[in-house]
């Protein structure tokens, strides 16, 4: 299922076609899988919550959203960054992860012509095993604590399946969005096209967070990931995003965003 590249191409359609050869018929039924299993546990985990009496507490739910979508956009920030900064399409497991983002950079505008399940299903991985662990806690201590965490793990990990679709909109022009869309975006609780826009100048290193982008002025302010990436170079060796940069070298550094791009005939699915 991972793809293996020993040589990176020189022309920028020759690497497009080398990385797209890598979403093959097993990552597609990895995908669906993922999908399924995520939608399972996140019903059960609302069940289990609803049995427990969370959803009567208006209160603790309104918190719970709010943490939801700031937790969604930094988690969001931090899977961004880290597979556009290390690894290659080379590395063991998360390769085949790794290769979408080397895709992106060199041609943001393929992914609008991916569906839902090749967009998104990616984004499920990671919270599975917190819904497995929601879908069956039974509060013990603290109702409100615990009520609290259960919630916001519901929320949070709704606003992260749907990041990279968020994400896709940002590089599609408003004609080809639908009208929601273009009012989620316009009022800022959804990511917005200029402020992506910016994130695709080179080399990549900021405004990683694409859920609604919330988060990325303070993170910027403090210049959180450059501190991260001195700490790791330290400690490591690793160089940031030395692989990233190789594929994009030979390729144009800027791709706007919001330059028409006309929808897929790919059903969403």
């Amino acid at each position: 299922m991972q793809l293996r590249v020993e040589k990176k191409p020189e022309s920028r359609d020759e690497k497009l076609e080398l990385l797209k050869s890598g979403y093959t018929p097993e990552k597609r039924r990895f995908e669906i899988c993922t999908l399924i299993t995520f939608t399972i546990l996140w019903v059960l985990t609302a069940y289990n919550i609803t049995q427990q009496g969370g959803f009567g507490n208006w209160a603790l739910n309104a918190v719970s959203l709010l943490t939801g979508i700031l937790v969604a956009d930094f988690l969001s920030g931090v899977v961004h960054w880290y597979f556009d900064t290390y690894g290659t399409v080379n590395t063991p497991v998360i390769g085949v992860l790794i290769r979408s983002f080397r895709e992106h950079h060199i041609n943001p505008k393929a992914m609008c012509d991916h569906d839902f399940i090749e967009v998104s299903a990616d984004n499920c991985l990671i919270p599975i095993p917190f819904l497995i662990a929601c879908a069956v806690w039974q509060v013990q201590l603290s109702w409100t604590v615990e009520m609290f965490l259960m919630c916001s793990t519901l929320w949070t990990v709704v606003f992260v399946l749907f990041t990279n679709q968020v994400h896709k909109w940002a590089h599609m022009s408003d004609k080809f969005r639908p009208h929601i869309v273009r009012v989620l975006q316009k009022s800022g609780f959804i990511l917005r096209s200029k402020h992506h826009w910016e994130h695709h100048l080179n080399p990549y290193d900021h405004n990683y967070c694409i859920f609604n982008g919330w988060c990325n002025p303070f993170l910027e302010k403090i210049d959180f990931w450059k501190k991260v990436e001195v700490l790791i170079q330290k400690h490591t060796g690793h160089i940031a995003r030395n692989d990233d940069l190789e594929w994009t070298k030979k390729t144009p550094s800027v791709d706007s965003p919001v330059e028409p791009v006309a929808p897929s005939n790919k059903k969403e699915e």
